[in-house]
C-alpha cells in the first residue's frame, strides 16, 4: 500500500504536502516476505518525504530490524509504533552499530517508552549515556535485574523514568540517597518515581525513617503511600512533621489511628491536625471495607475504639479548616465512648454502621433540652439531612429518642424505616412528629389498614411531604391512598395471594380500560399501572382467608440488596451505536444482564443509556486510564441513587490499593473523579451526583498492573471460504467487564461459539494461542491491554479446514503457562440477531420452562446439585439464597451468578445428573 501510495505521489496524482495525522501499514498477506517487507519500508521512507505523518503504527508489520533503519533517517517529527518484536530487534542491533546519530533518533521516534522491552545493564546503559534530552522509561517489573542496580542508575535519574517499581526498589534508592547526603538528586528520584513513594507492605526501622524524611525535607508534592506498614513510634511523629511536603496520603487504619494520637499529643496540635487532615484529603477513614469488601465468610474485624481513642479525634476535628468525612463503619464503641464526638459532630460527614447509628440516636436525649436540641441539630448535619434506620429494629427506646430527633432539626428531610418491623402501635406515635420530613420510607414492615387514617393524616401534619412508600406491608384496602399522589404502594408490592384470585380476575369487568396488571416476574416488561378501584369487590372477601401463600419466599432482609433483579434491556441499533432503555417498575437494585450494570432506583423510571468513546487525552494528565466502557446514563432527576459499575480487578491486593479505582463523571463543563462508596468482588459503587457521562477509572501511577485481571476468551466463526475450503475463528481477549453486545456488533456477519469464557490476564503481557488442526494462526503473539473501544478486532485469527467440527484451543502467556484452553465445538454456536446480540432474550424466557417442566421432588434435587455446582472457578450458589427461591428466582440467581453462558452450561450439567435427557435435549434448541 505504501508502495502505491509513493508511485501516486510521485507521478503527481496525491495533492502535496498532505498532513496525516497516524498512517497504519498492514500486510495485505498473512506473511510477506522479507524482501516484500524491505521494499515496503522504502517505499514508506519515500512517502515520508512529501507527507508529514504524526503517527506510524508498524506493529501488524514484521519487518526486519535493519529494514527500520530506513526510517530513523527521516529527519521530520515522527512517532513510530512498532512490534514488541521488532523494538527488541531493533534496540539489540542499534546496541551493536552503536550509532550515536541513529540512536538518538530512535529514542526520539519511540518517545524513549521503552517498557515492553527487556533490557539489560549494558543495552541501558549505552542508551542512558546519549547526549539526549529525551528521557527513557523502563518496566522494573519486566527487568527484575534493575531492582539490584540502584547505585548505578541514580547518575541518570535526570534521563530514567521508572515504571511498576517495588516497594523494596524505591526504599533502596531513599536509602542510597540518605547514605550518600546527596540532596540535589532528591527532585530527580520524586521525578523518575513520578512523585509516588510507595513503602506499603514493609517493616521499617529508624534508618528507612530517617531516609524517608530527608527525602521528604528535600522534596515536595509527593503521594506517601504507608498502606500496611510498619513504623516505629518515633519515626511515625518525625513524619507527621514532615506532612507539608506530602500531597496524599494513604495509611491503613491502624497507622492513622497512631497518627492521630501523635497530632493530639503533641505541642502544636494546629499545624500537626492541619497538614495530616490535609493530606488524608480530609477524610478520617477508620473502616476496614473502604477500599474492598470482604467475602461473607471473612468479615471484617471491629476495631474497637477507647475513649482515648475518640478523645484524640475530637481533638483533630476541632483544628479542621472544613469539613471532614469521618468514617466509623467496621467499628465498635461504647455508648459513653462514643459520647466524646457529640461536640465535633457539626464539622464531619459521618458515615457509620447501622449500630453506631442506633446508639448515636439513644444518645440524643439528655437532661438539658437546649444540649438535646444542639445534639441532635449536629447528628443530622453529620448524617446530611438523611436519617436511614432501615433493617434495625426500633424499640420503645430509640422510637422516643428519633422523635426527640424530629422535633428538634428542621433540616431532617428524609427518614428511611424500611424493613424495621414497623407495627401500627410503634407507628402511631410517630406520626405526629414528622412534619418536616419530606420522604418517608415505611416499606417492608408490619403495616395494617389500622394506620389508614393516620398515615392520611400526614398530609395535613406535613403538607410539603414528598413522598410516602408503603411497599410490602399487610394493607390491604389501598382505594383511601389513590387520591394523593405522594403515596407509593403498589399493587405487585403486596402479600397478596391465591385467596384474591377472583377477585384479581373480575378487574376486567370491574375496570375494562385496564392494559396490564403487573407481578414481580413481570419486571422486564414496560408497564403503566394506575391504582386500581377494587375496594369494593375486595370488600366481599374475609380477612382471614387471605394469608400467605405456601410458596411466599422468606428473605432474609438482610439479602435484600445483595440480590438486585436482573432485566434485559430494550436494545436498539442505530448507526453502529447500541442503545439501551428499560423502565424500572419502582425502588430497589436493578442488573443489566447485558451491561453489568446496576442501578439503586428510588421510584419507578425510565432508563436510557449507552456506551460512548473514551478521550484518553483527558483521563491522561489526571494520571487515569479507562478501567471499563464510558456510560452515557439518562434518567429523570433524583430516580437513581446509587449506581454500580463491573470491575475486572481480580486480586484483593489490587482492589486493597487505596485510590486505585475511581469512576470519572463527565459533565458539560467539568470531568471529575468520585471515589467508591465500596468495591465488591464484581463492582464498583457510587453515590449519583448527577446523571451524564460514568465511566470506572484507574490511577496508572499506582503500578499494580502485574497482577492478574478478570479477562474473557470470546470466540466468533466465521462464514466459511468455499474457494479456499478454510474458516476462520477470531479470537479476542478482553476485559470481562466489556459487554458481549458491544463486541457482537463489529461480528454480525459471525456465528458466537459457546465455550466458558473465563479466564485471568495480566495487561502488557504476551500471549499466544494454540489449535492442532490450524492451517495457519496469526500473528503468532499478542499482547493484551485493557483497551474498551471503540473497535473490537480479533486479537488472533485460526485459519481451518473449512469442515472442521471441533478444535481445541489453549492459551498460554509469556513463560508457556497454560491461561486457559477449552474444547470448542464449530456446530455449536449462537447467531445473533439482526441487531447484532446474542438472543438472550429467548434464553431467558426458556430458561424458567424448562425448570418448569420438573415436578417438585426434581425442582428440589436440581436445587440440591446447584448449591455445590462450581463452574469455571465461580463458587456456587449459597445455600440460604435458594432454600426458598422458586423456578424464576433460581434462573435469576444462575444468571447473576455464572452470567447467560455459564446459566446455560449449568443447567444442562445438573440436567444430566438428575437423568432429564429429554430437557437437556430441549437445552441444546438454544445454541442454534
Amino acid at each position: 500500500m505504501s508502495l502505491l501510495l509513493f508511485q501516486w505521489v510521485r507521478r503527481g496524482r496525491v495533492v502535496c504536502p498532505l498532513a496525516v495525522e497516524e498512517l497504519s501499514l498492514v500486510p495485505k498477506k498473512a506473511q510477506p516476505s522479507q524482501r516484500v517487507m524491505l521494499r515496503a519500508v522504502s517505499s514508506l521512507a519515500s512517502l515520508l518525504r512529501h507527507w508529514t505523518v504524526g503517527r506510524l503504527d508498524l506493529t501488524d508489520s514484521c519487518i526486519p530490524a535493519q529494514g527500520l533503519i530506513t526510517l530513523l533517517l527521516h529527519d521530520g517529527p515522527l512517532t513510530v509504533k512498532l512490534s514488541e518484536e521488532s523494538f527488541q530487534q531493533l534496540l539489540c542491533l542499534l546496541h551493536e552499530i552503536q550509532d550515536k546519530d541513529l540512536t538518538l533518533s530512535f529514542l526520539s521516534k519511540v518517545g524513549g517508552d521503552l517498557t515492553s522491552c527487556c533490557l539489560n545493564w549494558e543495552l541501558l546503559h549505552y542508551l542512558l549515556q546519549q547526549a539526549s534530552a529525551q528521557t527513557i522509561t523502563v518496566n522494573l517489573r519486566k527487568n527484575l535485574f534493575l531492582q539490584e542496580e540502584t547505585t548505578r542508575l541514580l547518575p541518570f535519574l535526570d534521563r530514567i523514568v521508572f515504571k511498576r517499581p517495588s516497594p523494596s526498589f524505591v526504599m533502596s534508592s531513599i536509602r542510597e540517597l540518605y547514605r550518600a547526603h546527596d540532596s540535589h538528586a532528591v527532585p530527580s528520584l520524586l521525578r523518575s518515581l513520578g512523585h509516588v513513594i510507595n513503602l506499603s507492605c514493609r517493616e521499617l526501622d529508624s534508618v528507612d525513617c530517617a531516609a524517608l524524611i530527608f527525602i521528604l525535607k528535600h522534596g515536595d508534592g509527593v503521594k506517601l503511600n504507608l498502606l500496611w506498614t510498619s513504623i516505629p513510634a518515633e519515626g511515625a511523629e518525625s513524619i507527621l512533621f514532615m506532612l507539608d511536603k506530602v500531597s496524599h496520603l494513604s495509611v491503613d487504619r491502624n497507622q492513622l489511628l497512631r497518627f492521630i494520637h501523635c497530632c493530639a499529643a503533641c505541642d502544636v496540635q494546629q499545624e500537626a491536625a492541619s497538614g495530616l487532615l490535609r493530606t488524608l484529603q480530609h477524610s478520617l477513614d477508620l473502616s476496614c471495607s473502604s477500599c474492598v469488601e470482604l467475602p461473607e465468610e471473612d468479615q471484617p474485624e471491629l476495631l474497637s475504639l477507647t475513649a482515648d481513642d475518640c478523645r484524640a479525634v475530637s481533638t483533630i476535628l476541632t483544628h479542621s479548616s472544613r469539613d471532614t468525612q469521618l468514617d466509623l463503619r467496621d467499628c465498635e464503641v461504647e455508648d459513653s465512648v462514643l459520647d466524646l464526638l457529640f461536640p465535633v459532630l457539626h464539622r464531619v460527614h459521618l458515615r457509620v454502621s447501622k449500630t453506631v447509628l442506633l446508639q448515636l440516636l439513644s444518645l440524643v436525649p439528655v437532661n438539658s433540652e437546649r444540649d438535646t436540641v444542639r445534639r441532635a441539630v449536629s447528628l443530622c448535619a453529620a448524617l446530611g439531612g438523611e436519617l436511614d434506620l432501615s433493617h434495625s429494629t426500633l424499640d420503645q427506646r430509640v422510637c422516643g429518642a428519633l422523635v426527640q430527633m424530629l422535633d428538634s432539626c428542621e433540616g431532617l428531610t428524609e427518614l428511611d424505616l424500611s424493613h424495621c418491623q414497623l407495627t401500627d402501635q410503634l407507628l402511631l406515635p410517630l406520626i405526629t412528629h414528622l412534619h418536616k420530613v419530606q420522604v418517608l420510607d415505611l416499606s417492608h414492615n408490619q403495616i395494617t389498614d389500622a394506620s389508614t387514617d393516620v398515615l392520611l393524616q400526614l398530609l395535613s401534619i406535613n403538607p410539603s411531604i414528598d413522598c410516602v412508600r408503603l411497599y410490602s406491608n399487610n394493607i390491604v384496602h389501598r382505594a383511601a391512598f389513590k387520591e394523593h399522589k405522594q403515596f407509593e404502594i403498589c399493587l405487585s408490592h403486596n402479600q397478596i395471594t391465591d385467596a384474591s384470585t377472583d377477585v384479581l380476575l373480575q378487574l376486567l369487568s370491574i375496570n375494562p380500560s385496564i392494559d396490564c396488571v403487573r407481578s414481580e416476574e413481570e419486571q422486564t416488561k414496560e408497564l403503566e399501572v394506575e391504582m386500581l378501584e377494587i375496594q369494593a369487590a375486595a370488600s366481599s372477601i374475609d380477612d382471614s382467608e387471605v394469608k400467605p401463600g405456601p410458596n411466599t419466599p422468606d428473605i432474609n432482609p438482610k439479602d435484600v440488596k445483595k440480590l438486585p433483579s436482573s432485566f434485559i434491556p430494550e436494545v436498539k441499533n442505530e448507526c453502529a451505536q447500541i442503545f439501551y432503555r428499560f423502565k424500572c417498575p419502582g425502588s430497589g437494585l436493578f442488573h443489566c444482564i447485558l451491561t453489568g450494570l446496576v442501578f439503586d432506583m428510588t421510584r419507578e423510571a425510565e432508563l436510557l443509556y449507552k456506551i460512548i468513546q473514551w478521550d484518553e487525552s483527558v483521563l491522561q494528565p489526571a494520571g487515569k486510564m479507562a478501567a471499563g466502557p464510558l456510560f452515557d446514563i439518562k434518567c429523570c432527576e433524583d430516580a437513581v441513587r446509587q449506581l454500580h459499575f463491573p470491575h475486572c480487578v481480580k486480586t484483593q491486593e489490587a482492589l486493597l490499593s487505596d485510590g486505585l479505582l475511581s469512576v470519572a463523571h463527565f459533565t458539560d463543563d467539568a470531568m471529575s473523579f468520585i471515589k467508591p462508596l465500596k468495591i465488591t468482588d464484581t463492582h464498583v459503587i457510587v453515590d449519583n451526583p448527577h446523571l451524564s457521562a460514568f465511566g470506572l477509572v484507574l490511577d496508572f501511577l499506582m503500578g499494580i498492573w502485574n497482577k492478574q485481571v478478570k479477562g474473557q476468551v470470546l470466540l466468533f466463526l466465521s462464514p466459511p471460504n468455499h474457494a479456499k475450503q478454510t474458516q476462520n475463528i477470531n479470537v479476542l481477549l478482553l476485559p470481562r467487564n466489556i459487554p458481549m453486545t458491544e463486541v457482537s456488533k463489529h461480528h454480525q456477519t459471525s456465528h458466537f461459539i459457546l465455550v466458558p469464557s473465563a479466564c485471568n490476564l495480566i495487561k502488557n503481557t504476551t500471549y499466544t494461542v494454540h489449535c492442532p488442526v490450524a492451517n495457519k494462526i496469526q500473528p503468532k503473539r499478542a499482547e493484551f491491554d485493557m483497551e474498551f473501544g471503540p473497535n473490537y478486532s480479533p486479537t488472533f485469527v485460526i485459519r481451518l479446514p473449512m469442515n472442521t467440527d471441533e478444535v481445541t484451543l489453549t492459551i498460554r502467556d509469556q513463560t508457556d503457562t497454560e491461561v486457559w484452553e477449552h474444547e470448542a465445538d464449530l456446530t455449536d454456536h449462537l447467531p445473533f440477531s439482526a441487531d447484532g446480540r446474542i438472543p438472550a432474550e429467548k434464553i431467558m424466557v426458556m430458561l424458567p420452562d424448562i425448570l418448569e417442566d420438573l415436578n417438585d421432588e426434581e425442582f428440589k434435587k436440581f436445587k440440591w446439585h446447584l448449591k455445590t455446582e462450581v463452574w469455571n472457578n465461580i463458587s456456587p450458589i449459597k445455600e440460604n439464597y435458594l432454600s426458598k427461591a422458586d423456578r424464576n428466582d433460581t434462573v435469576d440467581l444462575m444468571v447473576q451468578t455464572y452470567e447467560i453462558t455459564g446459566a446455560v452450561q449449568v443447567m444442562e450439567n445438573i440436567l444430566k445428573m438428575i437423568c432429564r435427557n429429554d430437557l437437556v435435549k430441549k437445552l441444546s434448541t438454544l445454541r442454534h
